[in-house]
């Protein structure tokens, strides 16, 4: 039975002189879980924000939407934070069915089903405020569901978890679809156990609908430089092997046992590493207040000019925190950090906090005139007569790069510089750092996203309950990590050594050849 029908569906936002949707017709059975898939600014966060009256956005549209009766939907976005509407876990389960009068003994029922569904029984009573980034989106995921929703609408729901808690939550939304058969529609760049899930797969190109099929019958999606193909997908499409492509992770390590040699098992790891000390923390101690548990806990770490530093972990390890201490913005209460560099830019998590104009190209100019090549190289230059805070994450990321680059520092802070970018966006950046790497800037990265990480990376360090507990070379660190490690490695560790990116792999099966 059809839930929702969306016929020739245009939208423009004001002032633009582009739509952002254009002539979009899909079908969505009941029960379907749909992927919507696209570059950054392809349209998808306007599509799903219109299905809902209350947060759809101001601009200009004709096409109809058309729902079967008049379903409820629930949304859950990318920032975790904003979502958050009380000060405890069970009160903000049980806040919407306050808000709509439900008698006192409905509410605990149906707080308490939904607070054992989704495992939230050991953090009942705790507070939001200290809850981690993987727990508190699981907390918005099932304060919706709690109110029973015919359509659940997600937004790039783990743009801002780490790998684990990225697929602890996907792992809850499959879970829920599988034992409700709850219309879902999901946002997502990450999409590696999802595309052989989804009932469809959207792919979403300038704001049209190029492809609209089963993941496996989305031939299209090969040929696009833009879009966020599953890892078994990109592998295939590098090695052209004339076979049935893989959809997931075991499919991967069938095709590369079955079709490639492995008589040369690994690659050289031979990084030339630069001794000139940047920045130096000794025996850091941190805490926010007096009377709390230190965030920091006598954390070591150091990076050199010319190289690229990865700050790894989970959410709330204090990633985060120790970032705000490199920028001064909090001070240790014990321990030193050495700054041995002459201007330390930062880009923070929230990105838009460094905007301060109306117009991109004005805020821009507040740094410097000559803004038009790092605009050129970041792919924004058709934003500069946008409003920051209009723009969609990934192009609000961008363009604070862009911003944060014309200050032109000796040593380059970066708080999740590829959260909710593309493929295409992540090319860009990647060879963006690389530049400034050879021009002898220390480059220190917070990320989540293992793959660009051990792409770009000189040294990795994993940071556990306020401590470097391990640090390395990408290839030490995600080659001898079982969990937290890139797809690359876990797909290839059964048939070559050490391989962590697409890369290491593509060029071990062209060295080895087929069978």
């Amino acid at each position: 039975m059809e839930i929702l029908n969306i016929k020739n569906l245009t939208f423009k936002y004001p002032s633009e002189s582009r739509n952002a949707l254009n002539n979009v017709s899909l079908s969505v059975e009941k029960g379907d879980f749909i992927l919507l898939c696209g570059a950054s600014g392809s349209g998808k966060s306007t599509l799903l924000r219109l299905l809902i009256n209350s947060l759809a956005p101001f601009g200009e549209k004709t096409g109809e939407i058309c729902f079967n009766k008049s379903p409820h939907i629930a949304l859950v976005g990318q920032d975790a934070e904003t979502q958050i509407v009380s000060d405890t876990v069970w009160h903000n389960l049980a806040f919407y069915l306050e808000s709509m009068g439900e008698d006192s003994n409905s509410i605990r029922a149906k707080v308490a089903e939904t607070a054992e569904f989704f495992d939230l029984s050991g953090i009942f009573h705790k507070e939001t405020a200290n809850l981690s980034g993987g727990e508190k989106q699981l907390l918005n995921l099932a304060s919706v569901m709690v109110a029973d929703p015919d359509i659940l609408l997600l937004d790039e729901p783990t743009s801002q978890l780490d790998p684990i808690a990225a697929r602890h939550f996907i792992e809850a939304v499959k879970r829920l679809h599988t034992e409700t058969n709850l219309t879902i529609i999901i946002s997502e760049h990450r999409t590696e156990e999802l595309w052989g899930f989804a009932d469809k797969v959207c792919l979403l190109e300038d704001g049209e609908v190029v492809s609209y099929a089963s993941g496996n019958n989305t031939y299209s999606a090969l040929k696009s430089d833009c879009i966020d193909l599953p890892f078994a997908l990109k592998l295939y499409k590098e090695l052209d092997v004339k076979k049935e492509y893989p959809i997931s992770i075991s499919g991967v390590r069938k095709f590369l046992t079955e079709n490639f040699k492995n008589e040369i098992p690994e690659l050289s790891d031979e990084i030339e590493l630069n001794n000139k000390v940047a920045l130096k923390a000794c025996r850091i101690f941190f805490r926010y207040e007096k009377n709390t548990p230190d965030i920091l806990k006598g954390l070591d770490f150091n990076c050199n000019f010319g190289e690229i530093t990865t700050l790894l972990g989970g959410n709330g390890s204090g990633k985060t925190t120790f970032f705000k201490l490199i920028a001064n913005l909090n001070k240790p209460y014990s321990g030193k950090i050495k700054n041995y560099g002459t201007k330390t830019a930062v880009l923070p998590q929230n990105v838009k906090s460094v905007f301060t104009k109306d117009v991109l190209r004005e805020d821009l100019a507040l740094i410097s005139e000559n803004f038009v090549d790092i605009c050129k190289e970041l792919n924004i230059t058709s934003l500069l007569d946008k409003n920051p805070y209009d723009l969609s994450g990934g192009e609000a990321q961008r363009a604070a790069l862009a911003k944060i680059l014309l200050t032109k520092p000796d040593i380059l802070c970066l708080d999740e510089p590829t959260k909710g970018i593309d493929s295409k966006g992540k090319r860009a950046i990647k060879e963006i750092l690389l530049d400034l790497k050879k021009q002898g800037i220390a480059i220190v990265i917070v990320s989540h996203d293992v793959d660009f990480t051990a792409e770009i990376s000189d040294k990795c360090a994993f940071l556990f309950d306020g401590q470097i507990v391990s640090n390395g070379t990408p290839k030490q660190i995600f080659s001898s990590n079982k969990f937290y490690t890139t797809y690359a490695s876990l797909a290839s560790r059964h048939h070559f050594k050490n391989t962590v990116t697409l890369n290491d792999i593509i060029e071990l099966c062209k060295r080895n050849g087929c069978y």
